[in-house]
């Protein structure tokens, strides 16, 4: 028989973690890496405990990073889930400690998987991309300023700024460039995948850094982590309109173009998006539909690189 596993609840926030009863030592930790050490090697005298957490902006990134290094195990939920948990409990009110309690017995419940730590290029992968998706709306919302045409002192500051952020996303894009040539793994994943007529440059390097799980999942389970997945919503007679939600927004914004990219110049999608235009669906539902269709053979080829593209 496998040993219990023993969930330990924390609550995140900017200064503190609020800690579910599991010892006699401190419930209120200082969100520091030197606190959240002391507070792993408490921990680490609990058999099998895994730490349950909310991603809460950012503020986990301490917690998370110091888990992985002493390999401690921590999972790391959705909060709205955790909510609706805690609401399906009768459990209304909302303090920190009632929080930390409410991860606890929900990490009990839905046993969540421990993360498993990325390599080194991977997060710094991922770090340049979110930063780059920054600094191009950035960009964007600088050159709507431009019109209707503001004085010429402002129209200078502007352009400087213009001028200053895309050099910026130049030097981003320089720095992936260095990470691809230093490692085979994204360098090899990154020429199967642009051999998809429709995926280039980009959309490859964010299936890459946003989408670690690809060829590890199926077909359905790679849409579903874009947010391609279709749901139901029936409910005896009723057969209510299916529909796309969650997922990993900035993977699916990169799509959107590649789709746009791969219904007139890939031949197979070409004749899947007509086919479904020829039927009367939308063209927006055509269009995540050939979406849907780059993700599993996205998630095909990464999982066997011989696996012929289309």
């Amino acid at each position: 028989m496998a040993d219990k596993i023993c969930y330990i609840g924390i609550d995140i926030s900017k200064d503190s973690l609020e800690v579910s009863p599991f010892d006699k030592g401190l419930r209120s930790v200082v969100n520091k890496s030197k606190n959240i050490k002391s507070l792993i090697a408490r921990l680490k005298k609990i058999d099998n405990a895994i730490i349950c957490c909310e991603a809460t902006g950012g503020y986990e990134k301490i917690l998370v990073a110091e888990c992985l290094a002493e390999e401690q195990p921590v999972a790391l939920v959705n909060p709205r889930q955790v909510r609706d948990f805690a609401k399906s409990k009768g459990i209304l009110a909302k303090t920190d400690k009632i929080d930390a309690s409410v991860l606890q017995e929900y990490g009990v419940q839905n046993t969540p998987k421990p993360l498993t730590a990325k390599p080194i290029w991977l997060n710094r992968l991922n770090g340049f991309l979110k930063r780059r998706d920054d600094l191009v709306e950035m960009n964007k919302q600088e050159k709507c300023r431009l019109k209707p045409a503001p004085s010429k002192e402002i129209e200078s500051m502007i352009n400087k700024h213009i001028e200053s952020l895309e050099k910026m996303i130049n030097k981003i894009e320089k720095e992936i460039d260095k990470i691809m040539a230093a490692e085979n793994a994204f360098n090899d994943t990154f020429k199967d995948l642009v051999k998809v007529n429709g995926i280039g440059r980009q959309t490859a390097v964010y299936l890459i850094g946003f989408v670690p799980e690809l060829g590890k999942v199926t077909g359905n389970q790679a849409a579903a982590l874009v947010g391609l997945a279709p749901y139901c919503n029936d409910s005896g007679k009723f057969n209510g309109k299916r529909c796309i939600r969650g997922g990993r927004s900035e993977v699916r914004r990169v799509l959107y173009m590649a789709a746009i990219c791969a219904k007139t110049h890939n031949p197979t999608l070409k004749k899947f998006y007509d086919r479904l235009i020829a039927a009367g669906k939308p063209t927006k539902v055509a269009l995540v539909a050939v979406m849907r269709k780059l993700v599993v053979l996205a998630n095909k080829i990464c999982a066997n690189p011989d696996f012929k593209p289309i």
